[in-house]
């Protein structure tokens, strides 16, 4: 009965999907893959992605298991934005985390003054505390 139940919710929900009709503007065109290179991971952790489609979307991936544990990957990608341009991305990630680089990313911006030296003089006086309680810890 149970199974009865979840088929017939799973044909309400697959009937209720939205589908483009074949004339509307939201049919996809068919877009080919010119490009699908795969290595998949061998002892070492090494493995790689190259993929191209003939819209101009591409990615580039290489890995491999980090010293960590955990795995390290760099690699780069491009898409295509609504009006024609390109946006490349490149990451590398990592034990240090998955750091992108793109024209797109925001950048923080400049502070608008300098940092007063009453300041500075408080984020020095923080570290020679925390380096006092440290070595009392280690002492100990």
């Amino acid at each position: 009965m149970k199974s009865v139940a979840a088929l017939c919710v799973f044909l309400a929900l697959a009937n209720a999907a939205p589908r483009p009709d074949d004339d509307s503007a939201e049919a996809l065109p068919f877009v080919a893959t010119l490009k699908d290179v795969r290595v998949q991971p061998d002892a070492l952790g090494v493995h790689s992605l190259d993929f191209e489609a003939e819209n101009g979307i591409a990615v580039k991936t290489v890995g491999s298991h980090g010293s960590e544990g955990g795995s390290v990957m760099q690699g780069a990608f491009n898409y295509r934005l609504a009006d024609g341009t390109f946006v490349p991305l490149t990451f590398v990630a990592d034990e240090f985390g998955y750091r992108p680089e793109s024209v797109l990313l925001p950048v923080a911006p400049l502070p608008l003054h300098p940092v007063p030296q009453h300041a500075l003089d408080q984020i020095a006086f923080a570290e020679q505390q925390r380096r006092a309680q440290d070595s009392d810890e280690n002492d100990s």
